[in-house]
């Protein structure tokens, strides 16, 4: 039994580093066809690591870019936007998607976001959730460290440095604190989406024979308000408006 058991190990072993080698030659592989302008080759390669549940911030915008090149607006901002979330810091990325989007048709006016509310998304989106997470768990540990130094150290010097080095480090790690529940709330409870279909009638209501409210075209983003079981989501731009419209025409971020 013994031995059947480490040959179970030793086979998942090497079977794990197997599948890591086939996603990193698949990634290699889209990276090439890339390079040599196969877009379509490219996004096979890339899909198929997704397909695998191995997804990277790289792949994403990799992935993002391919369907650029190949004119499919709205799985490349989907991709882009996917990146965003576990790097909204790369500046490539911001570049990328910024350039995406003015490619879209619909050219939606923000609602004006008070001050405080554009100044705190502002400072939320120079890192990422588990950024902020690492940092605040950083500073704490800083923390700890001089006010340790403060209590054991028998110099004034050393005393005063632990004391108010401590006190300024605890406000850094509050304010990190925030912002890292402001992100994971962001991230967890914010359910957004793209419009992929090239055109789509939001409705007044869940229901086919519903007026139309407005249009929404390829790239579009979307917050989703709720979802029914029959296939239908109520949606909201970034103007405020809101309706309807069939899951099928979206995918979520």
């Amino acid at each position: 039994m013994r031995s059947v058991k480490l040959f179970l190990i030793v086979f998942s072993i090497l079977s794990g580093n197997a599948f890591s080698l086939t996603n990193d030659e698949l990634f290699k592989a889209g990276n090439d066809a890339y390079a040599k302008g196969d877009y379509v080759k490219s996004i096979e390669s890339y899909v198929a690591i997704l397909e695998t549940g191995n997804a990277s911030f790289e792949l994403y915008f990799n992935l993002g870019n391919a369907y650029f090149k190949n004119n499919d607006l709205g799985k490349a901002i989907l991709n882009y936007e996917r990146a965003k979330k576990i790097k909204p810091e790369d500046e490539d990325l911001r570049y990328n998607l910024k350039y995406a989007n003015q490619r879209t048709e619909d050219k939606i006016e923000k609602v004006p976001e008070m001050f405080l509310s554009q100044w705190q998304k502002g400072v939320v989106d120079i890192m990422s959730e588990t950024t902020w997470s690492i940092l605040t768990i950083t500073l704490f540990i800083l923390f700890l460290f001089l006010l340790f130094m403060f209590f054991i150290s028998s110099k004034r010097a050393f005393k005063q440095i632990g004391f108010f080095g401590a006190a300024l480090v605890l406000i850094l790690t509050l304010f990190s604190f925030y912002f890292s529940r402001v992100s994971y709330t962001l991230s967890t409870q914010q359910s957004q989406a793209i419009i992929l279909s090239p055109s789509v009638p939001v409705l007044s209501a869940p229901s086919e024979k519903a007026s139309k409210l407005f249009q929404l075209h390829e790239g579009t983003k979307v917050d989703i308000l709720q979802q029914q079981e029959n296939d239908w989501l109520e949606i909201k731009i970034a103007n405020g408006n809101a309706g309807w419209l069939k899951y099928s025409t979206i995918e979520k971020i």
